[in-house]
């Protein structure tokens, strides 16, 4: 008995053993196959990549929630793993280093070392440990001889790079000289479906909003320049129209940005460096006047009694600190205004005006504007207190400086009892309204 046990119990794992190598044989098909698939498909991705005799031209978005707009960088990639990169901002620059497709969570193209122009929005700098959630891996969702379809790794964003017919540098060219001709104009007005509309075209910070008859926003979108003028990130669809691709029409007196059945009539809003200079009141600060003086002509301004007393204290005049951007106030202790010539808008650069400490943290605040009309305060680090919903941030402003009164916030409360950030004041700015008397 035992010993047909014994010749039953070898039968078994025998036919185990074999079942098993079998299964072992398939899986290495099948998993071959797969395997096969992919380096079948980066193959063709590599060629279709390097016969493009002019490379790529890529429209690219950093940041998961889009906030900094889109760019355009040009690519020219060859058979040796080497790409030649231009970006639209590094103006007759290009920068070679190498990519490498490989199979990883699919087949991806990746920029595997440092290009100081294709890392722009992904290198962390001391301010942004993050830097600006850039992408420099992608996944290959489709490939074909005219166009690729890209999704960031980090960011998730669905990116297109397109055939180029020309020289890069031509490329980068003409949408320049096309951005000159209509950077001025900041507004615009459109009829359609019976209804009024208007628009804010914030070119300087790639912003498109929509607002209806009443200057209520309806929608907004990020955008990119084109060498014909701007796409929106994403079509906008309203009123039975879809806008997305902007065409600046300059032929006429009447300047137009036609989408589509829809043509803006444009309103240039371009201003000049002596249109800054006067007087103003705040609305924020309980209509606080404030005036602009001429300091360095055509370039910057003195803001005068922005605090009770301006800041004519050793506490506020800091020394800055050019490796962050901040710039340092000067022997008055009065901040300074500067003004961008190309856009004509008035804008700060970081200027730090005071601290408060409390809760857990000190909290650094700066003076700083990003849309040329408004200046608000921004603490460079995460709020660590209890938020609530709601609730808004108050400023104070007395003999010494700002400060602030309640850091509360009006995004809901998170699930955290009041130990994680909820938020920062880059996510949630405080406006403060400039009126000229």
């Amino acid at each position: 008995m035992k010993k047909t046990f014994h010749i039953l119990t070898c039968c078994l794992l025998l036919t185990a053993m074999a079942l098993f190598q079998s299964c072992l044989k398939d899986d290495d098909k099948l998993y071959g196959d797969e395997g096969d698939r992919v380096e079948n498909y980066l193959k063709n991705a590599k060629s279709v990549l390097t016969n493009s005799e002019h490379g790529w031209h890529l429209e690219y978005y950093p940041h998961r929630e889009l906030k900094y707009g889109g760019f355009n960088y040009c690519l020219k990639f060859t058979d040796d793993n080497k790409v030649t990169v231009w970006y639209e901002d590094a103006k007759g620059e290009s920068v070679t280093s190498t990519y490498n497709l490989v199979g990883d969570d699919g087949p991806v193209l990746t920029f595997d070392t440092y290009n100081k122009l294709m890392h722009i929005f992904a290198t962390p700098s001391q301010g942004e440990y993050e830097a600006k959630d850039g992408d420099f891996e992608f996944i290959l969702l489709k490939v074909t001889d005219s166009e690729i379809t890209l999704k960031g790794k980090r960011s998730g964003n669905v990116m297109y790079m397109h055939k180029l017919n020309g020289d890069p540098t031509d490329y980068l060219s003409d949408l320049e000289a096309t951005k000159a001709k209509y950077h001025r104009y900041g507004a615009g007005t459109a009829e359609w479906g019976g209804n009024q509309y208007s628009a804010l075209f914030d070119l300087q910070n790639r912003k498109f909003t929509l607002l209806d008859k009443d200057g209520v926003e309806v929608d907004h979108r990020m955008l990119i320049y084109t060498d014909k003028g701007f796409k929106l990130a994403s079509p906008l669809a309203w009123d039975g129209e879809q806008l997305q691709d902007f065409t600046f029409n300059d032929d006429a007196a009447e300047k137009t940005f036609t989408s589509g059945n829809v043509t803006f009539k444009m309103q240039e809003t371009y201003k000049t460096y002596n249109d800054f200079i006067g007087s103003y009141t705040i609305l924020e600060l309980s209509n606080r006047t404030v005036t602009l003086q001429k300091d360095v002509e055509g370039q910057s301004y003195i803001v005068k009694n922005l605090g009770s007393g301006g800041y004519n204290t050793v506490a506020y005049s800091d020394a800055g600190d050019e490796s962050k951007g901040i710039a340092p106030l000067k022997g008055d202790g009065n901040p300074r205004a500067y003004y961008d010539e190309y856009w004509g808008k008035l804008y700060f650069k970081p200027v730090f005006i005071g601290q408060s400490s409390g809760f857990q943290k000190t909290y650094y605040i700066y003076l700083y504007t990003t849309d040329g009309d408004m200046v608000y305060f921004d603490d460079q680090y995460p709020c660590k207190t209890a938020a609530y919903p709601g609730s808004a941030i108050k400023i104070q402003v007395g003999a010494n400086g700002m400060g602030i009164t309640d850091w509360f916030w009006t995004k809901p409360r998170p699930n955290d009892e009041g130990s994680e950030s909820a938020g920062n004041f880059d996510d949630f700015p405080i406006p403060m309204t400039w009126t000229k008397k």
